[in-house]
């Protein structure tokens, strides 16, 4: 999991705003993961 390595090359905004982009951050395995366990129900 975390971020592909192509991303790591275009944060092209302030270090305080990438911080929370981050931090707001959610896998898609996670994502899918929950979307699996919904339609299960």
């Amino acid at each position: 999991m975390g971020f592909d390595a192509w991303c790591e090359d275009k944060i092209v905004v302030s270090d305080t705003q990438a911080y929370r982009q981050f931090g707001n951050a959610v896998s898609p395995r996670v994502i899918e993961a929950v979307g699996r366990e919904i339609v299960k129900t």
